[in-house]
This record gives structure tokens, sequence and C-alpha cells, in this order.
């Protein structure tokens, strides 16, 4: 089991508005077993500006966005997606952190990326 799990790089990004995409293939994430994964934006400079997952919520009220996963398909034994946070807009130049935070409660399960993009709009 992991539990508020942080993959995660900080990055300097200009004045802009953004959003990031995360392409998965061939994964098997089960809604169950407390399992939750998010794709996160958020201000800060390492991994302790990403929230724990019973604290997600105040993603937005730190100045960030997030996006859950939620291709829960019981009949699939692997599904593929593009998951898309809502826009981030930066108003000058900042420091963030742009990643994943999961808890994972369940065995055999796999979250596979295939494909990131951080889009300036």
């Amino acid at each position: 089991a992991v539990t508020d799990g942080k993959v995660w790089q900080a990055v300097h990004l200009r004045k802009g508005t953004y959003t990031m995409e995360v392409t998965y293939a061939e994964t098997y994430f089960p809604n169950s077993d407390n399992n939750a994964l998010y794709a996160v934006i958020i201000p800060g400079t390492d991994d302790t500006a990403i929230p724990n997952v019973e604290d997600i919520a105040s993603v937005t009220d730190l100045g960030g966005v997030c996006v859950a996963f939620d291709n829960w398909n019981p009949d699939a034994n692997a599904v593929s997606g593009t998951m898309v946070t809502p826009a981030i807009t930066l108003d000058e130049a900042a420091d963030v952190v742009i990643g994943f935070l999961m808890t994972v409660g369940s065995s055999n399960t796999n979250f596979k990326v295939t494909d990131v993009k951080l889009v300036l709009k």
C-alpha cells in the first residue's frame, strides 16, 4: 500500500495560463480500498506544496489546480484515457510543482502514464 505518495517536479514558469494533460494506457486502478489519484499543478518548490489526499480540496485555496482519476471501469482489466487539469494562470513568472498524488490500497493496481504535457495556452 502507498499512502499520500507524490511524484513531482519543480519548475519555474513564465507568466501565462497552463494546463497539464496526462495520457494513460493499460491502467487498472479500481475504485476501492481508498484508492485515489490526482494530477496537480501548484505554486511551490518541493513536495510539501502538494497536500495529502485527505486535504486535496485545499489545492484551489493554495492557488493550484488538480484533476482526479475517475475512469473506474469495473468491467475492464485495463483502461486508457487522458486527464486534463483545469487551467492555472500565473500573473508573473513563478515556481510551481507539477506532479501526481496518490493513495493505493489495492493490490495488482497500476497507472501507466504514456505522455505528460504542460500546455501553455
